[in-house]
């Protein structure tokens, strides 16, 4: 909840100190952040917290974290690589702005994907307190350090990244502090873990990861692509007013869909096993059916609210000139809802550690929602992506619905 308020105070901050157009830039920017979220960190961070329970059940957490560190290490490595060789490209070219901002991306999605790693593995061991104040404090520190450079220096959006990344270094600092207390206490040094090559976890984890990193690819085009449609077709201006909607209305439910995965998914994990056991596989899907008609009623009493009150919302929230667009916050408002109960449905699917079903349902819908959005956006601009956004979701959930069906019956 703490990280929910953080996100909606943090656009009243920034469209208080960034036009529409620097606020579009900012956004456009985070989309390459997204795509690493979505082919890397995302696959293992959930990969790292589905295999904590088993290893730990098995008495094999020292394996299992040599694994972790390996991979992680691989991680940060690939990383920088990349953002050095996109940094020397664009100097190269004299695009010193874009480089610029490519030095202050590939900082904060680093540091903002060992925080992410280190949340998973906290959360499946079941240190809930400190990963809640983690991501709380994370979303306030990462608009209050943006906003404090901004002051300092000047307003532009390379700015701004650079204060996401002083922030996320920062959480990190923290991180590290309570993994060394916590779950690493009784484990070798970090260092020795480093020099141990995986083994069989390792191998499962890269399983596990596998088919996610596979349509990442396709899912972060399709959660990208209403933001590149509407600068390719509109301006960079309604990105931004886009992007002040999105942050109000999709990435508040998308992040406290985040927030119960991360609470859920462990006692989900542990409570399949390694899902051969029927009654303990029933416990499973009944509970995950719950969450299911939970979010779908929560998605309607918060699209009824937001559908009431918008512009009440919009006048407290963002700044004056960004509100002629809140008539569309409702409609974001469901589409984030739909999509995100898709979401939670698919947790049955990972508790089975079948996710190579979910490849071809995450392949071919996101396809569809990059087509709604470049569609939308070239006939009816910023109506056109609401829209788009809305058709996908219900797509994304009536597939993911009915996959789920056929688990529950297996």
């Amino acid at each position: 909840m703490l990280a929910a308020v953080g996100s909606v105070a943090g656009v009243r901050l920034l469209t208080g100190v960034l036009s529409p157009d620097l606020y579009g830039q900012l956004a456009l920017a985070m989309t390459f952040f997204t795509l690493f979220q979505q082919i890397l960190i995302a696959p293992f961070s959930g990969a790292f917290s589905r295999f904590y329970t088993l290893a730990q059940e098995k008495t094999q957490l020292i394996a299992y974290f040599e694994s972790v560190f390996w991979l992680g290490a691989r991680f940060s490595l690939l990383l920088l690589g990349l953002g050095i060789l996109v940094v020397i490209i664009m100097g190269a070219a004299g695009q010193v702005d874009l480089a610029v901002m490519a030095i202050a991306t590939m900082l904060y999605t680093l540091i903002s994907g060992i925080n992410i790693f280190s949340n998973s593995i906290q959360n499946a061991a079941r240190y809930r307190i400190v990963v809640a104040w983690h991501q709380g404090i994370a979303q306030w520190l990462r608009f209050l350090g943006a906003v404090l450079l901004i002051v300092i220096l000047s307003p532009s959006s390379q700015i701004a990244m650079f204060g996401y990344s002083l922030s996320a270094a920062m959480v990190l600092a923290s991180q590290i502090f309570f993994l060394r207390r916590s779950v690493l206490k009784d484990l070798p040094s970090w260092r020795n873990l480093l020099r141990t090559a995986p083994d069989d976890w390792g191998k499962k984890i890269l399983t596990y990861a596998y088919p996610s990193m596979f349509w990442g690819l396709f899912t972060w085009a399709q959660l990208t692509s209403d933001r590149w449609a509407l600068q390719i077709f509109t301006t960079t201006q309604d990105v931004g007013f886009y992007s002040a909607l999105y942050q109000l209305g999709y990435y508040p439910i998308l992040l406290l869909n985040t927030v119960i995965s991360q609470f859920i998914a462990p006692i989900l994990f542990r409570q399949a096993g390694d899902a051969t056991d029927p009654s303990r596989w029933e416990k499973t899907s009944r509970m995950t059916h719950f969450l299911i008609a939970a979010s779908l009623a929560a998605t309607a009493v918060l699209f009824i609210v937001t559908y009431l009150f918008h512009t009440q919302i919009f006048n407290v929230l963002v700044a004056a000139e960004y509100r002629g667009v809140s008539s569309y916050l409702p409609w974001l408002v469901l589409s984030s809802g739909l999509f995100n109960t898709g979401l939670m449905a698919s947790l049955l699917i990972m508790s089975a550690m079948d996710t190579r079903k979910l490849i071809v349902p995450k392949i071919t819908t996101a396809i569809t929602g990059i087509g709604l959005n470049f569609l939308g956006a070239m006939w009816f601009g910023l109506p056109g992506v609401v829209a788009g956004s809305i058709i996908f979701a219900v797509f994304h959930l009536i597939w993911i619905g009915i996959l789920n069906i056929q688990h529950s019956n297996r």
